[in-house]
């Protein structure tokens, strides 16, 4: 930039070369129509908020996917087991859906398999207990195999859909970027079960037939055996004795109680004091174990309390301090998008939360993230547009000023939905990264102008003149400066060496935004300043014609 800035300042004495003589044409064209700009600048000023507002709706029309990532070549077959199976026989079944992994696959498409009984990690927590297992694929590189990490995917779902023994298998694959949980995590909260099981049943069913919808499964535990001691207060004040007192015993007869410790050399060993295996595994023997009471008297438990079998989950969930299951689901974004997979759940509970009062539903895992992200993005832009303005407001000492700079901010979205809508990519949170970098870098050629029509009007020059000076005097560096950004991140945009999906839109978004900007910088900002002077003048003429009317 800076020879340009030295031959375009300086004084020449030689026979100027080719590629200025090429300037000077385009400086001429660029003036004639910068010219028909001005005289029709209502209609491009109206154009362009025009454009804006269809950017916006095309935004459904792309698609959104905030958290689209690069898919790792790695996945996990997530086994569960009915509750209480045992350990060994987990890793017989996880063994088994291993050896059909290794048979499915090719050779050349798998690095390792490693499978786990009593262990399942997931997003958000990690499951150590005997009916749980999974089987870890890692695969070759996506350049170095035909088929995607989907396909092998699905093929496997056919293999493994007659393993005898597991109560659900589900696949998990990971992608590049923070972790944000399933595609739908919808919470159903209460504090009857019954009801949220009713409820959880009723949305997997209008689930199953969603395409697109896959991978169905909601975290609640298969209900386990237990027996309930009410103690009969009445008859345990009569012995003198109080339900801590009870409690105390059952616990010290089913769970034992630690009568001392003693030491053999290093080593500490507990001495624990509990009634035979017999007498805890039969519920008639233990109630009619005899309680010693403070007067002496031996009591059967049986006389001190109530007691009732039941079915119980071994895990209960809360959220916000109300018993919760979730539903979860993974969606193929190719086929329906994550707002409207989403929305379709929340109107499945709409229709059956008449029945279920005091049940309520929360969206969470990717849908939660999105719309966090979303507000929090946006409370920055605008903090950051506020800032913005506060320093050009200072730095020009004018209100109005910062507003034209701004109005760069839509041109550069127009460009920026306009280069998803070429690459064919939705809109990300990557691509919502680099809106808000344009902000910034979309007002650096608006300034520049603007700051040359000031010092000129200053100067005493005439508005249109003023104008048109300005254009043509920073025509070079706007392009020099545009071009300079635009084709630094190109390798990233066109993926020279390799495509990123995690980077790619946001180079995208970036090259075309500055490439529209810089367009509306050089066209319709000088539109726009010299509509806002028109609107200056005429207050003007106002209250002169209202100061005249009062002499």
């Amino acid at each position: 930039m800076l020879p340009s800035h030295f031959a375009e300042w300086t004084p020449r004495h030689y026979a100027p070369p080719p590629s200025v003589r090429w300037f000077s044409r385009l400086r001429a064209a660029y003036s004639r129509v910068l010219f028909r700009f001005l005289r029709r600048r209502y209609f491009v000023v109206g154009g362009v908020l025009v454009l804006t507002m269809v950017a916006g709706a095309m935004i459904p029309i792309i698609g959104v996917d905030l958290f689209r990532g690069e898919k790792v070549s790695q996945f996990w077959v997530h086994v569960w087991m009915p509750f209480g199976t045992s350990l060994n026989y987990t890793d017989e079944v996880v063994t088994e859906i291993a050896k059909r992994v290794r048979a499915t696959l090719k050779k050349d498409e798998v690095i390792s398999i490693v499978s786990t009984a009593g262990l399942l990690q997931t997003e958000s927590e990690w499951h150590v207990r005997s009916d749980a297992g999974q089987v870890a694929v890692e695969l070759v590189p996506k350049d170095r195999r035909t088929r995607s990490t989907d396909e092998i995917i699905e093929e496997l779902r056919r293999a493994l859909a007659d393993v005898v023994g597991p109560k659900s298998i589900e696949f998990f694959q990971t992608a590049g970027g923070l972790p944000v949980g399933k595609d739908i995590e919808a919470r159903i909260m209460g504090e009857d079960f019954d009801e949220l099981q009713t409820i959880a049943a009723y949305l997997e069913s209008r689930l199953q037939g969603i395409e697109g919808i896959r991978e169905i499964a909601d975290d609640f535990s298969s209900s386990k055996r237990e027996f309930r001691f009410e103690v009969d207060r009445e008859a345990a004040a009569a012995y003198g004795l109080s339900a801590r007192d009870i409690a105390y015993f059952l616990r010290a007869a089913v769970a034992g109680v630690e009568a001392t410790t003693y030491r053999e050399g290093t080593d500490e060993i507990s001495v624990l004091v509990i009634f035979p295996e017999r007498f805890r595994k039969n519920i008639e023997l233990l109630t009619n174990i005899k309680f010693i009471t403070p007067r002496g008297e031996a009591v059967p438990i049986a006389r001190l309390v109530r007691m009732e079998e039941g079915m119980a989950s071994p895990v209960i969930r809360h959220t916000d301090g109300k018993r919760t299951i979730t539903v979860t689901a993974d969606v193929d974004t190719d086929v329906l998008s994550l707002v409207d997979a989403n929305r379709f759940v929340r109107d499945a509970f709409d229709e059956i939360a008449p029945l279920h009062p005091d049940c309520r539903l929360r969206l969470g895992g990717r849908f939660e993230e999105f719309t966090e992200s979303f507000r929090s993005l946006t409370s920055l832009f605008l903090i950051g547009l506020f800032i913005i303005y506060c320093i050009l407001g200072w730095q020009f000492g004018s209100f109005v000023l910062p507003v034209i700079i701004i109005f760069a901010i839509p041109f550069a979205f127009i460009g920026a939905i306009f280069g998803l809508l070429v690459i064919g990519e939705p809109f990300s949170i990557t691509a919502l990264y680099g809106m808000v970098a344009l902000a910034g870098i979309a007002v650096n050629d608006s300034i520049v102008m603007m700051s040359f029509i000031k010092n000129a009007r200053d100067r005493g020059v005439q508005r249109w003149l003023a104008v048109v000076r300005a254009g043509r005097i920073r025509l070079r560096p706007i392009i020099l400066t545009s071009v300079t950004t635009a084709f630094g991140l190109l390798p990233m945009a066109v993926g020279l060496g390799g495509y990123s999906k995690d980077w790619g839109p946001l180079a995208n978004t970036i090259v075309w935004g500055i490439i529209i900007s810089t367009a509306g910088t050089l066209f319709v900002m000088p539109c726009l300043y010299t509509i806002l002077d028109d609107i200056v003048n005429w207050f003007r003429r106002r209250l002169r014609g209202k100061a005249a009317e009062v002499e």
